[in-house]
């Protein structure tokens, strides 16, 4: 099965430089998702330590990387958003291997990128 047959992906131009993606996933997120993420974009210890706290509330968590990357995603939730510049692509794919992974280890089948 691929990633794409299972995550629906729509896309948005945010600003002249920007492009905002949201995905609709088969999972609903969950903290190991948040932390892979946070991690991949540099999040730093005393934030992780937050995750927790955010769990248990119903706001919208903001991880922020590098060059205006942005992820916003609700705990529980089926969608994620990822605002990326048009030159940071790249950082479109990464985040998407992360998600492919994710969603094989939470529903328990291979799935692939193309």
């Amino acid at each position: 099965m691929y990633f794409k047959d299972i995550v629906s992906i729509s896309e948005f131009d945010s600003c002249e430089k920007c492009l905002s993606f949201q995905y609709d996933l088969p999972c609903r997120v969950d903290k190991k998702l948040i932390i892979c993420l946070s991690t991949f974009l540099g999040g730093n210890k005393k934030q992780l330590e937050n995750v927790s706290d955010m769990l248990n509330s119903d706001s919208i968590l903001q991880i922020n990387g590098e060059n205006n990357i942005k992820i916003e995603l609700n705990n529980n939730s089926r969608y994620f958003k990822l605002y990326i510049s048009y030159n940071d692509l790249i950082v479109k794919s990464e985040i998407e291997e992360i998600l492919t992974n994710w969603i094989s280890d939470n529903l328990g089948i291979k799935i692939e990128r193309e």
